[in-house]
């Protein structure tokens, strides 16, 4: 396995953002119109010829100001993909990339203008774990509130001692990005252990500000041809179970997991051999 990194800096601004890779959702940004981002992708990339997609819409100010079409928006994106050693500081220029909304094609379904940059990579291939992802197609909205409200519930316990007390349990929703990793390496059970157990000590100490979710409220994005999906919530604010949430200003959605003293979780979504993992 190559130790060689590939990074990805960019920066944007007058728009909201969502970054794919390879079809895999990778970034998403709700409560800011601009912005800085830089982190390895190694895990996101196959083999070969890789590409990285902007999926651009109106920002909640463009909005504000009655401009609901991103074509109508002035936004740029700049950046650049270097490969270099792990824990470097800075590597090899890739490419670089400045892109406006005259760069990109206009989904009408997705009401987005989406910009792709393809690359090539030898560093990693994740395209052994893809393979194993199973579609989602009888799963209804009901199904998927059902994984959600499951989800909660390992939130609301004391996860250090389920993790000792029902591994199995722990593992099948709840996990880390580098089971991605661990999958196209082959898998080891310890190493996935230490690194689950790491971060859920890290936030078992937090309480959830959403612990009820009403079927309405649950939005259910599907990636990779229904391969893929991201829960997040739209509260219903009339509701009482809802007076404690806090949006700031335009933000209409939340992650399903929304901590107390700070920090959100994005919660991902694969079935692989019938069963269902979350990512986080």
């Amino acid at each position: 396995m190559s130790s060689k990194v590939i990074q990805l800096t960019y920066s944007y601004s007058q728009l909201a953002l969502e970054v794919l890779i390879n079809g895999i959702p990778f970034f998403l940004e709700h409560d800011s119109e601009s912005g800085t981002f830089s982190t390895s992708i190694n895990d996101y990339l196959i083999k070969g010829m890789n590409e990285l997609s902007f999926v651009c819409r109106p920002h909640w100010v463009n909005r504000k100001k009655g401009i609901a079409d991103i074509r109508k928006v002035d936004f740029a994106i700049e950046g650049n993909l270097q490969i270099g050693n792990k824990g470097a500081s800075a590597g090899k220029l890739i490419s670089e990339f400045s892109y406006s909304p005259t760069d990109g094609e206009y989904d009408e379904e997705l009401n987005a203008i989406v910009i792709k940059k393809s690359f090539e990579a030898d560093v990693y291939d994740i395209q052994p774990w893809l393979n194993k992802l199973e579609i989602f197609e009888e799963e209804t909205h009901e199904d998927f509130l059902d994984i959600a409200h499951k989800i909660l519930s390992i939130f609301e316990t004391n996860l250090s001692d389920m993790i000792e007390s029902d591994v199995d349990k722990f593992m099948r929703f709840f996990s880390v990005s580098n089971l991605i990793t661990i999958d196209a390496k082959g898998y080891d059970k310890e190493f996935f252990l230490e690194q689950s157990k790491s971060a859920a000590e890290s936030l078992v100490k937090n309480k959830l500000k959403k612990t009820e979710i009403l079927p309405r409220e649950l939005v259910v994005k599907k990636y990779l041809d229904d391969k893929y999906i991201k829960l997040i919530i739209k509260p219903d604010m009339s509701e009482d179970i809802n007076k404690k949430i806090k949006l700031d200003e335009g933000e209409e959605t939340i992650p399903l997991i929304n901590l107390e003293g700070g920090g959100t979780i994005n919660i991902n979504i694969v079935k692989i051999n019938g069963e269902y993992f979350q990512f986080i």
